[in-house]
């Protein structure tokens, strides 16, 4: 024990601070520093300024904690000291690394506290801080920066700790709310304060980064995306939510009309700012208020049948035919078969079945035990007294029974009986029998029989007029039979005075009976006896306005409807069918008799004649293969006449067999001074031998035609002379070979002199062709100097070369001996035309007289083989007209050779000659004839009628069939240059411009949607134009478009594009396809293109500067040559006179014309004075 206490003595002695120290509790062993604090005095804690120093300074925690980067640490209890932090802190608590301050300068200079009631935390750089899930940088106090926690719910923020980027995904708050879509930062709520925020949706499409976004007008509230709302505007136009799926909140906003005309939906207003378009609990199909408050049930369903409580509430529960058949006072009712209800039993029943009324059991100690069944095979009835059974007509009491009293009904099918139970008075208007037959007027029993039982008894018919007491009545005579009232007869007595039916409409059975006088004299109606006991007076079909034996017998048309002309096939048969001219004037062998002109008739021709006008007799065309096929016209201006065999024409003075046109023979009059001519009118076999001209010149003496000349032309003929031997058949002949004529030109002689023109006598030269005087009978040597024809000649030419000439004496005409050379012979003109390959040219000012091949470059016609010149109608000048092309096709008016017929015309060959015939004068197209049914095309203000192949009529727009059934000033739709119905009549809609019953096979459901007497969708290869749906495989759709799929137009007829935005371009007027509306690429028919890429009629001048002037009565033209201003290049004039305009003359540049008209001119064929022109000019050529 000594020992112990000397330790502990030993020890304080060496801990004894000496002088004291305050507060120190112990020093070194120097005594002057310390090493311990008191604990329990001021200055308790113990800081050291080295750390690997043992003794320090004692100081208040207040001291300590006021030194920059110091702290207290109490952790053991009586050795308190004051330490230092470690870096980067430069303020710490409890620990040297427990920070409560960063060095703000620092690479970390964000305080991290890791729980927000602790004030430490660990210094870190903005980076690591923004790296850590859910802190931010606070800079706001400069000097004392931290790196705080996003406060919850936010698991990322920025700028404060509520400003949240992001949020817990599996929080309370996982949903991201802006304020401001433009700033990143909101605040995070709970899906149910999102959705509790007007306007805003909880978005998970991210599943670590939900947001809570705001839903799209007019949704006030939606959920999964914008547009799928749970709440509407209860003050907007839709303020219904209308859901599609129960179990999916979501739905669209709807107005009260669009939720209550939706099947099974219904409005509930029970909140006033969240109203929904409810659909209806199953089983209900309707309901009000409630989802479950049913005004309807599912007819097919398990529970089909409404059950009310409450009489006056609409609404109820539904329930099974069991469950409602099982209750106690309910009965199943299937009045209405899709809106069943279990209804309640009405009083005095105790049980019932059907309706309320119809009672299976009465109370049979109450005031009406009676059970009163209407069917004895009917279980229900009603409960009565013993005085209403006994009152109900038909009805007797039944007490056999004591708890189960009746009141029987009539024996069935009587409703009401009297007498017995079998004498009816009334039948079940509902049932099998309904009608009450009466055997006696005076007896007001009878029998119940079906109605076609009544109806099959003769002289009876059904009367519904009172619903609940129908009779079969008998009919008023004369019917036989009849339908509705005892004077609406649809039968009448055969045998007697009035047997025929007349109905005045014929969707109605019943008619009145007349008599064969009554109904003959009735307008548009005819006796029809083919079923004997069942003859009718009926209505002729449309356009006959009188017939015989059938509705399409007609007898009489109308003579101002669209087809008004008669026409019977057989002669002795009163009947035919109406059509109209164009139908007529196109069917072989008929014409027009407008002659009583309320009764037109569409006649036959008179034989041989197979075509005629005006009268039967009147021919236009003969039978080809007949005895008589020629036409011989007495008239040329007149195109009828009559039919000629070929000796009666060739036996006609003057007058010639044409069989150029293969189907279309004539007997043409010969051209004067011709008295007889063969195979054209200018071929002459025959010369009026006391006219002007009266020789007859052969060029092929094996051709038996020539030309008619005069004896000077003859006599100025070289080796030709005039031989009048036969006094009536003068002619020119050709000296033979070796001989030349004489002086007079009357004879011919031998002459061996290749210099001599004239000898008088054999071999004696009277006149040599060098213009030398003969000597001794003979011409001299030829010397150099021009041809007696020249008028100049080139240097090295002799008086015997006629070919050197590089001008010509009067009369004369220079051939070139090429087409570029400058010299040649001298013609005459007959010897410069005479194969009809060359034309003369007359000489103008410094010009010479020239003669010229066909297709000279600049006077003739490009490609043209054989030509003449032609003084046509109105013109001073003479123009060249092309009977033939080398290579290429002849214009009807023989003013170009073309690759390719041009509209108007069709490619034909006629004895050798490629020609483009002309079709028929009303098509723009046609298919091979001139035949007014063959068009294939029509002119701009026309329209197609198709036939029944690929061709048609041409008929004037908005009449016949394209305007039947149109709606009054509905023919307003401009396709492809003509106007057609826009909209139709009721139950008819515009396809292919015809007005079409809506309810036809075939067409309106798989071409056109019908609305309104309008198409508004077309399927298939129809598209939709104003109004109506067109074809693209025919006209006129394929004009607008000519490809589409699916009703919609996919290429363009006007551009050869697809359309934008499923419009095609529109052209101007007159322009047939353009790329827009102020650039057209192509004209139509009877328009040219003038200035700014437009087209102008025919008849229309242009604007511009160098203008453009129309011709009267042109339908087809093209631009002058050259582009310069005049009157346009006419083709085809609507008066029959076809030279107006600019046209190719011999002394104008008509190759220029020529190639302008390949390109661009649409010729209009088959107009009737073109064709006298064809045929009668063309032969002269």
């Amino acid at each position: 024990m000594l020992v112990g206490i000397g330790l502990i003595f030993a020890v304080a002695l060496a801990d004894a601070c000496s002088p004291s120290i305050d507060g120190c509790a112990e020093c070194d062993s120097t005594g002057k520093k310390c090493t311990k604090c008191d604990a329990n005095g001021n200055t308790p804690y113990l800081k050291k300024t080295n750390p690997s120093d043992p003794t320090g300074t004692c100081v208040s925690a207040v001291d300590c904690q006021g030194s920059a980067g110091y702290y207290t640490d109490d952790s053991v209890s009586d050795a308190k000291e004051c330490k230092k932090c470690n870096a980067p802190c430069t303020a710490c608590a409890g620990t040297a690394d427990k920070c409560t301050k960063c060095d703000a300068n620092g690479a970390a200079p964000y305080l991290k506290k890791t729980n927000p009631s602790d004030p430490t935390g660990t210094c870190v750089s903005a980076v690591d801080c923004q790296g850590s899930a859910g802190y931010y940088t606070d800079d706001s106090v400069s000097d004392a920066k931290e790196c705080k926690k996003c406060n919850a719910p936010c698991t990322a923020c920025a700028g404060t700790a509520d400003k949240c980027t992001k949020c817990d995904a599996n929080g309370a708050a996982p949903y991201l709310k802006k304020t401001n879509p433009s700033d990143p930062t909101g605040t995070c709520v709970s899906a149910v304060d999102c959705q509790g925020s007007a306007g805003y949706y909880t978005d998970d499409s991210v599943s670590d980064a939900k947001e809570c976004k705001k839903c799209n007008a007019p949704c006030t509230a939606c959920a999964g995306t914008a547009d799928k709302c749970t709440k509407c505007d209860a003050n907007g136009a839709a303020p219904y939510l209308k859901k599609t799926n129960p179990s999916d909140p979501t739905g669209t906003c709807v107005s009260a009309v669009d939720c209550q005309g939706s099947a099974g939906y219904y409005t509930d207003d029970s909140v006033s700012d969240a109203k929904e378009c409810k659909k209806c609990n199953a089983p209900c199909t309707a309901c009000a208020g409630t989802a479950d408050k049913c005004t309807k049930c599912d007819a097919n369903g398990a529970a089909p049948y409404l059950k009310k409580t409450n009489p006056s509430d609409p609404t109820g529960t539904c329930v099974s035919a069991v469950d409602c058949q099982g209750s106690a006072g309910y009965y199943t009712d299937d009045s209405v078969s899709d809106a069943k209800e279990c209804k309640k039993c009405n009083a005095p029943c105790t049980a019932c079945a059907g309706t309320a009324d119809k009672c299976t059991k009465c109370d049979a100690n109450g005031a009406a035990p009676y059970l009163k069944k209407t069917n004895p095979s009917d279980p229900t009835g009603t409960c009565v007294s013993a005085v209403d059974c006994q009152g109900s007509a038909g009805y007797y009491t039944d007490d056999s029974v004591s708890d189960a009293k009746e009141c029987k009904k009539c024996n069935a099918p009587c409703t009401a009986c009297a007498g017995t139970a079998d004498k009816c008075t009334k039948c079940d208007a509902n049932g099998a029998a309904p009608y009450l037959k009466k055997t006696n007027p005076s007896d007001p029993t009878g029998t119940c029989v079906s109605a076609v039982d009544c109806q099959g008894s003769a002289g009876y018919y059904t009367d519904d007029s009172v619903s609940d007491a129908k009779e079969c009545k008998k009919c008023n005579a004369p019917c036989t039979a009849c339908a509705g009232t005892a004077d609406k007869c649809t039968k009448c007595d055969a045998n007697g005075a009035a047997p025929y039916l007349k109905k005045t409409n014929p969707s109605d059975p019943t008619g009145t009976c007349v008599s064969a006088v009554d109904c003959q004299g009735s307008a548009g109606y005819y006796t029809d006896d083919s079923v004997s006991d069942a003859k009718e007076c009926k209505k002729c079909n449309a356009p006959c306005t009188a017939c015989a034996g059938t509705a399409d017998k007609c007898t009489k048309c109308d003579a101002n409807g669209a087809a008004p002309y008669l026409k019977k096939t057989n002669p002795s048969d009163p009947t035919g069918t109406c059509v109209s001219a164009v139908d007529c004037q196109g069917s072989a062998g008929y014409y027009t008799d407008d002659s009583v002109s309320d009764a037109k008739e569409c006649k036959k021709c008179n034989a041989p004649c197979t075509a005629c006008a005006g009268t039967a007799d009147k021919c236009t065309k003969c039978d080809a293969n007949g005895a008589a096929p020629y036409l011989k016209k007495t008239n040329p201006s007149d195109p009828t006449g009559t039919c000629v065999s070929a000796v009666d024409c060739q036996g006609s003075a003057g007058y010639y067999t044409d069989d150029s046109v293969s189907d279309a023979k004539e007997c043409k009059k010969c051209n004067a001074p011709c008295t007889a001519c063969a195979g054209t009118a200018d071929k002459c076999t025959k010369c009026d031998a006391n006219g002007a001209a009266p020789y007859l010149k052969k060029t092929n003496p094996s051709d038996p035609t020539g030309t008619c000349v005069s004896a000077v032309d003859c006599q100025g003929s070289a080796g030709y002379y005039t031989d009048d031997s036969v006094s009536d058949a003068k002619e020119c002949k050709k000296c033979a070979e070796g001989q030349k004529p004489n002086t007079a030109g009357t004879q011919c002689f031998s002459c061996s002199d290749a210099n001599c023109e004239r000898c008088d006598q054999n071999d004696v030269c009277a006149r040599c062709s060098t213009g030398a005087p003969p000597e001794n009978g003979k011409c001299p040597a030829a010397t150099p100097g021009c041809h007696s024809s020249c008028d100049g000649c080139t240097e090295n030419a002799m008086t015997n070369q006629a070919d050197k000439c590089t001008g010509c004496k009067e009369g004369r005409y220079l051939k070139p001996e090429s087409a570029a050379g400058q010299s040649g012979a001298c013609l005459t003109a007959e010897e410069c035309t005479s194969d009809k390959t060359h034309f003369t040219r007359e000489k103008a000012g410094d010009s010479k007289g020239m003669c010229l091949s066909c297709s000279d470059a600049t006077h003739g016609i490009t490609g043209c083989k054989k030509c003449a010149l032609k003084t046509l109608s109105g013109e001073a000048e003479s123009t060249v007209v092309c009977s033939e092309c080398t290579d290429k096709r002849l214009t009807p008016s023989g003013n170009a050779c073309l690759d390719n017929c041009p509209a108007g015309t069709y490619a034909d060959n006629i004895n050798g000659v490629s020609v483009c015939a002309s079709c028929h004068a009303t098509c723009a197209e046609c298919n091979g004839d001139a035949n007014a049914a063959s068009c294939t095309a029509c002119y701009p203000g026309y329209s197609l009628l198709y036939g029944s192949g690929t061709a048609g009529t041409c008929v004037k727009e908005c009449t016949g069939a394209f305007i039947t059934n149109c709606a009054d000033g509905q023919c307003t739709a401009n396709v492809g240059g003509a106007k057609y119905c826009a909209q139709c009549k009721d139950g008819y809609a515009p396809i292919d411009g015809i007005c079409t019953t809506v309810a036809a096979a075939g067409r309106d459901a798989s071409v056109c949607t019908a609305a309104d007497g309008k198409c508004t969708k077309c399927a298939g290869e129809y598209t939709l134009m104003s109004g109506g749906c067109y074809g693209v495989a025919k006209l006129p759709g394929k004009s607008v478009c000519t490809l589409a799929s699916n009703g919609k137009c996919t290429m363009c007829a006007a551009n050869n594009q697809a359309p934008v935005q499923e419009k095609c371009p529109e052209c101007s007027e007159g322009c047939a396809k353009c790329n827009d509306s102020n650039a057209c690429t192509e004209c139509l028919p009877g328009y040219y293109k003038g200035a700014g890429d437009k087209c102008f009629k025919c008849t229309a001048s242009s604007g511009n500067n160098n203008q453009i002037t129309g011709v009267a009565n042109c339908v087809s033209c093209a631009p002058p040559a050259g582009g310069n201003g005049g009157p346009v290049t006419c083709y085809i004039k609507t008066d029959g006179d076809n030279t107006g305009g600019s046209v190719n003359k011999s002394g104008l540049s008509t190759g220029a014309i020529a190639g302008i008209s390949v390109a661009v001119v649409v010729v209009v064929g088959g107009l009737v004075g073109f064709l006298c022109w064809w045929f009668i000019c063309r032969g002269k050529a």
